[in-house]
């Protein structure tokens, strides 16, 4: 199972490779970050939207019309 995340605190996207549950059943995420994998809590992330992809889209467009200048 794998789906994206966007870190709520710095707005970095990450995929999901694996969701954890602690003795609770709160959810943790296990995600692949600079070289290591981390398992971090699920309350520090928010869905991937549209949004999400209509900024990466918007900054792609723009860099190629910067590069073509």
């Amino acid at each position: 199972m794998e789906m994206n995340v966007v870190n709520k605190n710095n707005g970095e996207k990450y995929k999901v490779y694996d969701i954890k549950y602690n003795k609770s059943g709160y959810p943790h995420f296990l995600i692949y970050k600079d070289g290591q994998w981390l398992c971090m809590s699920a309350k520090y992330f928010r869905p991937y939207s549209y949004k999400d992809i209509e900024a990466d889209l918007d900054a792609a467009i723009q860099s190629m019309l910067h590069k073509n200048t």
